[in-house]
């Protein structure tokens, strides 16, 4: 048993932790079930390699699962695209999951999706930018109200370099943009449609470009 659907792998925080220090980067989202400390740090790296043996995923050799090259070529960076529903005051829904996009990095062929959840899991898979465009399109529909709120989700574009491009509030199926000054409140609606292949193809062109640049 290795926790997989198909191409899928699932990691816990401790997992993801011990995964990223084979690298000597550290894995730069949040793992919310390990405490902010070098011990705890630590602590929660030794139990992930402990579970990884248990489940197979690694061996005195290295990984076993191949997925966890992928996963390990992200550790010290930040994804391209970012997704999260917050509260009124853009703060991030304690119990809400996060829904991530990973440049492809180290020779990988394609991108790495993961959606992360406030209990430690998270849920890698490879993906190219025409399926990460699907997958997030059906994220960011409307959903239904909450107490008589609209639900928001928070929306963050990187370039590959981790250089921040643009900010977004998707309310109600249409998209806002954080311009500075505007935190803390929500956003006036816009009239137009989003287009998200075509925001994600922007994307994918910032990341060739930054790609060469650094080159």
């Amino acid at each position: 048993m290795t926790d997989r659907a198909d191409s899928n792998v699932i990691l816990t925080d401790d997992e993801v932790a011990a995964v990223a220090s084979t690298t000597g980067r550290p894995w730069r989202r949040p793992l919310l079930t390990i405490e902010d400390s070098e011990r705890a740090l630590t602590s929660a790296i030794a139990r992930g390699f402990r579970s990884l043996g248990l489940r197979g995923l690694v061996s005195e050799a290295g990984f076993t699962e191949p997925l966890l090259a992928a996963v390990a070529a992200q550790a010290g960076h930040k994804p391209v695209l970012a997704a999260v529903a917050v509260e009124d005051d853009l703060s991030w829904s304690t119990d809400a999951e996060r829904w991530e996009l990973f440049a492809a990095r180290d020779g990988d062929s394609a991108a790495l999706s993961c959606i992360s959840t406030a209990a430690g899991i998270h849920v890698f898979a490879p993906c190219g930018f025409r399926e990460a465009a699907e997958a997030f399109g059906e994220l960011l529909k409307p959903a239904p109200p909450v107490d008589g709120r609209e639900a928001a989700i928070s929306v963050l574009v990187r370039g590959i370099n981790g250089e921040h491009l643009d900010s977004y509030l998707m309310r109600a199926g249409v998209l806002s943009v954080m311009r500075p000054g505007s935190e803390g409140r929500l956003p006036p609606e816009p009239t137009e449609p989003v287009d998200w292949p075509g925001v994600l193809a922007a994307i994918s062109t910032a990341d060739r470009a930054s790609a060469a640049e650094g080159q």
